[in-house]
C-alpha cells in the first residue's frame, strides 16, 4: 500500500503508485471466505501508506501500543527557510522529535558518516531523535516501548508541551 515518495528530490522514483490500495485489498477481503479474513481486516485497519519498511510499521505500532498519539510517518524535516534536511521514518513534529529506524544497511562506513552528518543537521535544526534497531524492535519490544515513551516525555518536556497533548 505504500505510496512512493521521494523525499528531498534525491533519487528519481521508478513507479509513483502503490502495488494495491485499501480499496481493492478491501474489497478482497470483502468477496473472500479466507478463514484469516478477520484478522487480516484488522491489520488492514492499522496499516498506513507511508511507512518505508516492516520495521517502521513495527515502531508505530509500538508508540502505539504503547500509549503514545501516533507518530507521522516519512516527514520531512526542512530548516527556517524550507530547504530540505531529512525524511525522518517517523515523527512527532511538534514536538521537533524523530525516531528513526536503523537496520542493517546503517553499519555501512559510507552510510555511518552520512548518518552522522544527517543527525547534525537535524539537530541543529532544533530536533530531537531517537534511534531504534532490531534487538529493540523484534527482540525486546518492552525495552524499545520504554525508550520511545521516554524519549517522548524528554521531547515534552524540552518543547514545553504538557504529557497527554499532542
Amino acid at each position: 500500500m505504500r505510496i512512493p515518495r521521494n523525499p528531498g528530490n534525491i533519487v528519481p522514483l521508478t513507479r509513483t503508485k502503490p502495488y494495491v490500495t485499501r480499496e481493492q485489498l478491501t474489497r478482497l477481503l470483502d468477496t473472500t471466505k479466507w478463514r484469516g479474513a478477520p484478522l487480516l481486516r484488522r491489520a488492514l485497519a492499522r496499516a498506513r501508506t507511508s511507512s518505508s519498511s516492516r520495521p517502521e510499521t513495527l515502531v508505530r505500532l509500538m508508540a502505539v501500543d504503547g500509549g503514545l498519539p501516533e507518530p507521522v510517518l516519512d516527514y520531512d524535516i526542512l530548516d527556517e527557510n524550507g530547504n530540505f534536511l531529512a525524511c525522518a521514518d517517523l515523527a512527532y513534529p511538534d514536538l521537533l522529535f524523530a525516531i528513526e529506524y536503523d537496520g542493517a544497511v546503517h553499519r555501512d562506513k559510507d552510510r555511518f558518516v552520512h548518518d552522522i552528518d544527517r543527525t547534525t543537521r537535524i539537530h541543529e535544526a532544533g530536533w530531537t531523535d531517537l534511534h531504534l534497531s532490531a534487538p529493540h524492535v523484534f527482540i525486546d519490544r518492552e525495552e524499545g516501548i520504554r525508550r520511545l515513551r521516554a524519549a517522548y516525555s524528554r521531547a515534552k518536556e524540552i518543547t514545553g508541551v504538557p504529557f497527554g497533548s499532542a
